[in-house]
């Protein structure tokens, strides 16, 4: 996956995180009604049995967003897990190349070092 994948699944899901914080913000609105002070202003009391009348479709659309934010972080893991993944393996492979030319230095290094004892000694 690349980086600009990987920043607009970010960007999808900050979106789908401030589009369900303003339907639970107007929910919060909708649920605590008008304010005492906005009643007496008006000179008439909410309508209770109204409101209750629509909180299930409330919640069934904040039920919906919900899970829309859900399936959006989880693409946006497995993405994430899926580029972390094949970072590691890339490493990995690198790494396994170091040491297999460590490997091989080191023993050309033992067997200079035997040559060069074997004709201190002759």
């Amino acid at each position: 996956m690349t980086t600009n994948r990987a920043m607009e699944l970010l960007y999808d899901s900050e979106a789908t995180l401030r589009l369900l914080d303003h339907e639970l913000d107007e929910l919060r609105g909708f649920t605590a009604g008008t304010s005492p002070a906005q009643a007496g202003a008006e000179g008439s009391a909410p309508d209770p049995t109204g409101a209750l009348a629509q909180v299930p479709m409330i919640l069934l659309r904040a039920n919906r967003e919900i899970v829309h934010v859900l399936e959006s972080l989880r693409n946006c893991r497995t993405q994430l897990e899926s580029t972390t993944a094949d970072k590691l393996q890339i490493t990995h492979e690198k790494l396994r190349e170091v040491t297999s030319a460590t490997e091989v230095a080191a023993t050309d290094i033992l067997d200079g070092l035997d040559r060069a004892q074997s004709l201190i000694d002759e």
